[in-house]
């Protein structure tokens, strides 16, 4: 990692950088963007199941 980082030329690092912290930042909303999707999506099923449930023992 330290040789690659010597190669580099200077005025690339704060590209480089940029870039970096930029896939972080998608990287970090994709994810968590996913769980959302997911924790509504498993809340959703278990939403339907009670009201399925509660209406069951209400006939």
């Amino acid at each position: 990692m330290v040789s690659f980082t010597v190669n580099v030329k200077p005025e690339l690092v704060p590209v480089m950088l940029c870039g970096v912290i930029t896939w972080h930042y998608i990287t970090l909303y994709y994810i968590t963007l996913q769980h959302i999707m997911l924790d509504t999506h498993v809340h959703g099923e278990l939403r339907a199941l009670w009201f399925k449930h509660n209406r069951g023992n209400l006939w």
